[in-house]
């Protein structure tokens, strides 16, 4: 299964005969038959894209993702599922409103993301031959410990703040100087925090997703603030899979690949880049796993929405050690 990325001005799509096909200037671009496409991503402005190909898609069980150049789900256009039950979402409120409750579902998604991660140290320690990087993994046992027994979110919390200082304290080091990294700052100017927060997007959109199909509801989470327009269960559900944004930029970086800023935002190359990387990661399997990470992200989605209704327990797909 491939998700196709239209992101050329004057590109048209169009679909005849089961066949999907991205035409720009008068060339064949992409042609694909539509049981081989997961979803159709539309990252610019000056495309093509009919009503009757929406009819067509949805009706193929293919969703349209609209995506700013920042990496942002700007809107989706998805099959109706009709698997949506109320039982789901009272369930996730019933969750939501018991503190008990909500702090063990912040416990699943927080052990998951620090695992997550010391999978990933461990792989560079190898990788990169610098056993110094397992050292750190093991340090953060130690968080891990704290996380189990931290007995309110806001301890929780506190205890996810200092594991993540430790570990990007431990991958500045492994980020070229060139490119000024000041440390992981949300919404920062230089352009790894803006390459991480692009490729961040990229998975809270599938994340997004994953959670709408299963029924649940992206804005009723249990340990982001809760805003206006604020998906904080879709922010919530993310956390485990952002080893893979990381271990995405971390490839590219090493292979000698440097993001580019124009005019306050990565340029059109850096995010074809960037997008292209994290599709490669979504196609392959979460090490340890038989499952790719795009099919992860959904399954996990179900068996979320099954843990809550049957008051059960929840661990998300992680990569483990072979």
């Amino acid at each position: 299964m491939v998700s196709i990325v239209v992101a050329e001005p004057g590109s048209r799509i169009g679909f005849r005969g089961g066949v999907l096909t991205v035409w720009r200037g008068g060339e064949t671009v992409y042609q694909v038959g539509v049981n081989e496409v997961d979803a159709l991503v539309v990252s610019t402005r000056g495309v093509s894209l009919s009503g009757d190909i929406l009819w067509q898609l949805a009706s193929h069980g293919i969703p349209v993702y609209l995506v700013s150049s920042r990496g942002e789900a700007l809107a989706v256009v998805e099959p109706v599922d009709m698997n949506r039950t109320a039982e789901t979402m009272i369930a996730q409120a019933s969750w939501r409103i018991s503190e008990a409750r909500r702090l063990e579902a912040a416990r699943w998604f927080i052990e998951a993301k620090v695992r997550a991660r010391q999978w990933l140290l461990r792989r560079l320690a190898a990788s990169r031959r610098m056993p110094e990087l397992r050292d750190i993994a093991y340090m953060l046992e130690g968080a891990l410990a704290r996380i189990r027994v931290a007995g309110s979110l806001r301890g929780l919390l506190e205890e996810e703040a200092r594991a993540g200082r430790t570990y990007w304290n431990t991958l500045a080091g492994l980020i070229p100087g060139d490119l000024g990294f000041p440390g992981r700052h949300p919404r920062a100017g230089d352009p790894v925090n803006k390459s991480l927060d692009y490729l961040y997007a990229l998975v809270r959109s599938r994340c997004h997703t994953a959670l709408r199909i299963a029924g649940l509801n992206p804005y009723m989470g249990f340990m982001h603030v809760e805003k206006s327009g604020r998906p904080s269960l879709t922010l919530d559900y993310m956390e485990p899979y952002r080893w893979a944004a990381e271990k995405a930029l971390l490839s590219l970086l090493a292979s000698g690949f440097r993001p580019t800023i124009f005019m306050d935002k990565l340029d059109r190359d850096t995010r074809r880049a960037l997008y292209s990387r994290m599709e490669e990661e979504m196609s392959r399997n979460v090490p340890g796993s038989k499952v790719t990470l795009a099919k992860a992200i959904q399954g996990d989605a179900w068996r979320l929405a099954s843990a809550l209704r049957s008051d059960g327990t929840y661990t998300p797909t992680i990569p483990r050690q072979g």
